[in-house]
């Protein structure tokens, strides 16, 4: 794996177990995935199975029905034919990537744990935890890597030099983004500098210092 999609899968994968471990993701729940191509989700969805969830759904767009298929979702919600009230299936743990949770709460039991990355908690009992990823916690996922147990998605739009950030930063609003959007600071392909890796809409990591991301929970 390039040290590229490796730095993404890492990054990713650390954002979605945070919300995993704070929020006490037991092995028996089944989980309802909020955007399931994007940057976080697809990895949500890839460690979902590694933690032995039994049944996993996600949301997505038509062209990505199969993609998401194929990272391990067992059932596809295609966002733009069928609403979300109209799913009569109740999950345990709802984990929302977008920023939809006001609507998406609807498939969520009454008891179900909540996770939302990319808006602080506004609800009581809410709580807020935030994530700095170092060399230290990414050499944890180093294994999975190396197994290939992980899959790196880099949207094919990109590498976006950084004097096109504000293109990088319109595209990653339209949420319509396979994976991570990347943004680099020098000529692609120099080997003495990373890239820096886009976040949610609302972050963005910082390259030489770690990432950052935040994750809200219910």
């Amino acid at each position: 794996m390039s040290s590229l999609r490796r730095l993404q899968a890492c990054l990713g994968s650390q954002t979605a177990i945070e919300g995993f471990t704070t929020a006490s993701y037991k092995k028996d729940q089944t989980i309802f995935v909020v955007g399931g191509a994007g940057g976080v989700g697809n990895l949500v969805i890839q460690l979902a199975k590694h933690l032995g969830a039994p049944y996993v759904v996600a949301t997505t767009s038509t062209p990505k029905v199969e993609f998401v298929k194929q990272l391990g979702a067992d059932k596809v919600v295609d966002y733009t034919k069928i609403k979300y009230e109209d799913i009569e299936e109740k999950f345990d743990f709802l984990y929302d990537t977008v920023g939809d949770c006001q609507k998406s709460v609807v498939v969520a039991k009454d008891d179900a744990a909540i996770v939302d990355i990319t808006w602080p908690p506004s609800h009581p009992g809410a709580v807020y935890s935030s994530l700095t990823v170092s060399g230290e916690s990414l050499e944890k996922l180093e294994p999975y890597l190396e197994r290939g147990e992980l899959k790196a998605v880099i949207d094919p739009t990109g590498p976006y030099h950084f004097d096109n950030v504000i293109e990088a930063f319109r595209y990653l609003e339209t949420g319509r983004a396979w994976g991570k959007v990347v943004i680099s600071c020098f000529p692609l392909g120099d080997p003495h500098h990373s890239p820096i890796l886009s976040g949610a809409k609302t972050n963005i990591g910082e390259n030489d210092n770690g990432f950052s991301e935040d994750v809200c929970l219910k």
